[in-house]
């Protein structure tokens, strides 16, 4: 995915000014995100031409990183609105799908 701001000004400009510290799960505050949120209420930030936008927690990880990642960004926190960079890990889909079951308390069958 392109970014078509450099990823710090986008973070700076549009993503810390929307961020409320709000207590979670973890020993630090999660970030919610109050601009905009996609159906499955992850936070979308406009990221340039036409309409591009792109998702906070990726955003958080390009910024932290350096780059964007090709793999999945697991909210170690499970708060979708969440934008901490301290929550959010770099992970494979397996991973990423295996920690989420796990959070709900799901075996390796899912049920």
């Amino acid at each position: 995915m392109t970014i078509y701001a450099p990823a710090a000004d986008l973070w700076t400009r549009s993503v810390l000014p929307r961020v409320v510290p709000t207590p979670g799960p973890l020993d630090t505050p999660c970030w919610i995100f109050t601009g905009a949120l996609t159906s499955r209420g992850y936070s979308s930030v406009a990221a340039g031409k036409k309409g591009r936008s792109v998702l906070g927690h990726r955003l958080a990880i390009a910024v932290r990183d350096g780059a964007l990642p090709g793999m999945p960004v697991d909210h170690v926190c499970m708060v979708k609105a969440c934008v901490n960079p301290a929550h959010l890990d770099v992970v494979t889909t397996a991973e990423n799908n295996r920690r989420y079951r796990a959070s709900r308390g799901w075996n390796k069958g899912g049920t």
